[in-house]
């Protein structure tokens, strides 16, 4: 009985050592560096994710939508204070436009991820390019990517909306320039 109950616990914590992993803030690379104080001056936001590659045929569009609201949602909760507004129209003066090209995304396998960690892999790739619309000016790029490989029980519950979270946090990093 006492071992049953401890194994039991002992899966548990387990469970919760690992379960921040698929929404833990992805890789940023830096392609183009934003000069320091450079995004200051914008006070709304844009975002549209465009997408190319392998990913233009994988993606819904409610999942694009979705990355977008994330995108703005982590951006708020780093930084409350810094946009005004998050609809803002690209050519706007004001507009920090944030354009996310989905390059590569894969929802992996459940099967395969309950089967053994490291197969069945959720993937997203993304160039993150930041641009004054009204100038048609690019101000900075990034590449930003999250992937997920956890196996067992664990990795076959984690889906594709786990790790946008994660996702997203880099996105919105990049943009706040803490990356």
């Amino acid at each position: 009985m006492f071992r049953h109950s401890f194994s039991a616990f002992v899966l548990l914590l387990a469970g919760l050592v690992v379960s921040g992993c698929a929404s833990t803030p992805g890789k940023i690379q830096p392609a183009e560096s934003v000069p320091p104080g450079e995004l200051s001056r914008y006070t709304k936001i844009s975002i549209t994710i465009t997408m190319s590659g392998d990913a233009a045929s994988k993606i819904p569009k409610t999942d694009c939508e979705r990355i977008a609201t994330l995108v703005a949602q982590k951006i708020r909760e780093l930084d409350p204070n810094r946009f005004r507004d998050f609809a803002a129209t690209p050519n706007d003066p004001q507009t920090l436009h944030v354009v996310i090209n989905l390059t590569r995304y894969d929802a992996g396998s459940a099967f395969a991820r309950a089967m053994f960690a490291g197969l069945g892999q959720i993937h997203i790739d993304a160039d993150v390019i930041l641009e004054d619309g009204a100038q048609q000016k690019n101000l900075g790029r990034f590449k930003v990517s999250k992937s997920f490989a956890g196996g067992g029980i664990y990795g076959a519950a984690t889906g594709i909306d786990d790790v946008q979270e994660g996702f997203a946090a880099a996105v919105a990093k990049a943009v706040l320039g803490q990356s």
